[in-house]
């Protein structure tokens, strides 16, 4: 999706609007979204929204493992690479910033800070290691934002 620029304003915000109302509270928030399929052993791919403090999506992007990588292929392993992405891109931002994400083992990890399996520590690690840095926090989020925001 598109970020909308500032003339837009006054008309329909982002279709997250219609979970979210606390944009206002937040200086960016990113909401990310990981998938594999089939899962385990398929195509990797996440994608992270950048939204800003009226709710409108500022800027996107979508990855996928480079075509060497050898790592595990499940659904959480993508799922952690969109955290990570999200937080590399919110270092940009100023004022408060969050990650919402549908996943309860990103969120988990983060407020455990570890994981239960080696391969899921190895990203937790990298991905505490931004989160502390830049002072942003995860939150979970229903399914039905990270639909409307990134269509998967």
């Amino acid at each position: 999706m598109v970020g909308r620029g500032r003339e837009d304003r006054g008309k329909k915000k982002s279709e997250g609007d219609a979970v979210r109302s606390d944009w206002h509270e937040w200086g960016a928030t990113a909401v990310c979204d990981g998938a594999c399929s089939p899962n385990p052993g398929g195509r990797m791919y996440w994608s992270v929204a950048v939204i800003d403090s009226v709710g409108d999506v500022i800027d996107s992007h979508r990855g996928e493992p480079p075509a060497d990588y050898d790592g595990p292929r499940t659904n959480n392993v993508a799922e952690y690479m969109a955290a990570t992405l999200a937080a590399k891109l919110l270092a940009a931002y100023d004022g408060p910033r969050r990650i919402l994400t549908d996943s309860a083992v990103v969120r988990s990890g983060v407020r455990s800070r570890r994981s239960p399996t080696p391969h899921l520590q190895v990203l937790l690690a990298d991905l505490l290691q931004l989160l502390d840095a830049h002072r942003i926090t995860v939150e979970w989020t229903p399914r039905a934002l990270p639909v409307a925001l990134l269509g998967h």
